[in-house]
């Protein structure tokens, strides 16, 4: 007596398919989130290895805390660190780097790229950071760090554009050194006052958040719209831990930066 293998039916071929597809819409959120967990600490790690570089590169250099001085041109910080976080050229000794060649090499190093910004296009990439009609090229860095001169803040009140002549020994402890900014830096205007395009933070003007509370529309650290990491970012502070915080005014307070900013009543 022969016997016949009976297949799926219809309807049993259409209710497997309906299990599958509820599963994978339950397990494709939980799977974005994980994915986006990671590259926060990822983001986190790369942020804390350029806060430890930064330690050796003062120990290197009598205190001196490593900062950038530059009006645009190159990222003097990420030029100096980059020895200490793996590069085997010596970028902030060659007067002679081509802008586009350092660009590569710091890409290649990761360190300075978060993983959830992966795009590399300098020519008018827009990753959510693009002022309109801009079509000036991207850099491949991903952070930015603390250029406040201090000691001039707490004899003047001022907050003094970056210079080749000015240095400062010490940093901190407390304070936020390294944090997330967007590909490029923009000149910018804060009350009736130019900022110049750094590749550093030395203003509230450049801030996320200046110290009114008030979003900047163009800051050199992360945009109060930024979504990569879910309305978070990493702070790197200069006493080597990293803390994980909401882009909101409340959570981003210029004081973060520097601490001598008076506190609003």
């Amino acid at each position: 007596m022969s016997s016949r293998r009976r297949g799926f039916t219809l309807v049993e071929l259409l209710v497997v398919i309906g299990i599958v597809s509820i599963l994978l819409a339950m397990l494709l959120p939980a799977l974005a989130a994980a994915r986006r967990q990671v590259q926060l600490l990822l983001c986190s790690n790369n942020i804390r290895s350029i806060v430890q570089a930064a330690h050796h590169y003062a120990a290197d250099n009598g205190g001196r805390v490593p900062r950038d001085h530059t009006d645009g041109g190159g990222p003097d910080v990420a030029m100096g660190l980059a020895r200490y976080l793996g590069a085997s050229k010596d970028w902030e000794g060659d007067p002679n780097y081509q802008y586009l060649d350092l660009a590569r090499y710091i890409e290649r190093l990761r360190v300075f790229t978060c993983p959830a910004l992966p795009e590399t296009n300098y020519n008018g990439l827009n990753d959510g950071y693009e002022v309109p009609s801009n079509t000036e090229p991207k850099f491949p860095i991903h952070y930015t760090t603390n250029g406040i001169f201090f000691s001039a803040y707490r004899s003047t009140g001022l907050y003094l554009p970056p210079s080749k002549q000015r240095y400062e020994k010490g940093f901190p402890g407390n304070t936020v050194f390294v944090v997330e900014m967007p590909h490029n830096i923009y000149d910018t205007v804060w009350r009736g006052a130019a900022m110049i395009g750094t590749w550093t933070i030395y203003h509230p003007g450049q801030m996320t958040f200046d110290d009114t509370g008030l979003a900047n529309p163009t800051p050199n650290m992360v945009w109060f719209t930024d979504r990569h990491h879910g309305g978070r970012t990493p702070l790197g502070f200069w006493d080597g831990h990293v803390e994980v915080r909401r882009i909101t005014r409340q959570e981003l307070p210029v004081q973060l930066l520097n601490p001598y900013h008076p506190v609003d009543p």
